[in-house]
């Protein structure tokens, strides 16, 4: 892990694995938030607001990994675990812990409403694309199909795409 942290890459440009991707920005409450959506091979999708939360899920629209209030959180077993960063003199070593009901629980709660507002801003035609690849692609289409489907909240056996 890097000792300095920085802005993410250019998501659109790089996210090469996530195909189609797009980038949007979306006004919620006043304040314009860049929100990109990409999707792998076998239909799993990854969202980024902003620089964060960051949220990743399987083919099954369950969640594998996220990345909120400076904490990286990765599924195992069913459960969700937290990885924090403390950063050492010589090192940075990652603490892991699993997350009570409760975390998960607020955690859960914030997901859903930042899906509501972009399923929302979707429906509404209250978005700007900002670019997508292809450039002719159906990344809205099939984000929006994927929010309407979306399964209840719940965290997959494992961290990993399959």
């Amino acid at each position: 892990m890097a000792r300095i942290t920085q802005d993410r890459e250019d998501l659109l440009r790089d996210a090469k694995a996530l195909v189609p991707r797009i980038m949007m920005k979306i006004v919620w409450e006043g304040i314009t938030v860049e929100v990109f959506a990409g999707f792998r091979a076998g239909g799993a999708l990854s969202l980024y607001f902003g620089a964060e939360p960051v949220v990743h899920f399987n083919n099954l629209g369950q969640l594998r990994r996220a990345y909120v209030d400076g904490q990286i959180l990765k599924a195992d077993t069913g459960k969700l675990f937290a990885w924090t960063p403390q950063r050492l003199t010589t090192a940075t070593v990652m603490l892991r812990r699993e997350l009570v009901d409760s975390e998960v629980q607020v955690f859960a709660e914030l997901l859903s409403l930042k899906l509501e507002k972009l399923k929302s801003a979707i429906n509404q035609g209250t978005l700007e694309i900002v670019g997508q690849f292809p450039a002719d692609g159906d990344a809205l289409q099939r984000l929006q199909q994927w929010l309407e489907q979306a399964p209840p909240f719940s965290i997959a056996a494992s961290a990993r795409v399959c």
